[in-house]
């Protein structure tokens, strides 16, 4: 059963966010806490269409994702507070310039791909990326933490195919640091880009879970996490 508000966004085109500065600007102010309900939305319907696909079996994964949108709607609603008061180099606030719309995902329809051998999965280890993010910050700041990042992203890369939340939440945060690098309050942007970061690392842990849990599917062709995942905009 959705609620109101699942029902109402039931009626909103994916399209209508032509641009990823159209989202911004509709919902300057509220982008995490809308992009975390659209989320729940998305994520609720898919959840129907990967259990067809799975024979039920990825239930429970679909069911942990939802409860971790919800869970984390206070702290999108705090960052978003926070956040109205430091504006990105567009205008709107720094989270409106890296937290994008997910409804955009429904325009194209779950395909499955080609099977390849599971044991090409690599888990993603959070424990050494946060040492390693958080003593680059330490030494350099956010634009040290980069290529850390860098270097996080490649080697997930290597394997498209799985970890697609872990890759997902290295490159929001990529991007946090390279909008925050050209705010017009620039210390208070980088200071609130550290505290997303540093939140960001909790939940990942997590996130690499889910990954790990999904990693199965994702072999065998099914794009479950995969499907869901928005394009960060581009400013």
């Amino acid at each position: 059963m959705f609620s109101a508000f699942g029902l109402l966004l039931a009626l909103i085109s994916p399209s209508s966010y032509a641009q990823p500065s159209d989202w911004a600007t509709q919902n300057n102010g509220r982008c995490f806490e809308r992009h975390l309900r659209e989320a729940i939305h998305v994520n609720r319907l898919r959840a129907q269409e990967y259990s067809k696909l799975t024979q039920g079996r990825s239930e429970r994964i679909s069911k942990l994702l939802i409860y971790l949108d919800q869970t984390g709607l206070p702290s999108g609603k705090y960052f978003d507070l926070r956040a109205r008061e430091i504006p990105g180099s567009s205008g709107v606030s720094l989270v409106c310039e890296v937290i994008p719309s997910v409804l955009p995902v429904l325009e194209k329809p779950l395909t499955k791909d080609s099977p390849i051998d599971v044991k090409r999965y690599r888990s993603f280890s959070v424990r050494m990326a946060n040492r390693e993010i958080r003593a680059a910050y330490k030494q350099g700041g956010l634009n040290a933490t980069r290529a850390v990042l860098a270097t996080k992203l490649a080697e997930l890369n290597q394997e498209p195919r799985f970890n697609c939340l872990a890759r997902q939440f290295l490159t929001s945060m990529d991007r946090l640091a390279e909008v925050s690098a050209r705010a017009p309050n620039r210390a208070a942007a980088d200071q609130l880009a550290w505290e997303l970061m540093k939140a960001t690392l909790l939940q990942l842990r997590m996130l690499t879970q889910l990954d790990l849990m999904a990693a199965e599917f994702q072999a065998a062709g099914i794009p479950i996490l995969c499907g869901e995942i928005p394009k960060i905009p581009n400013f």
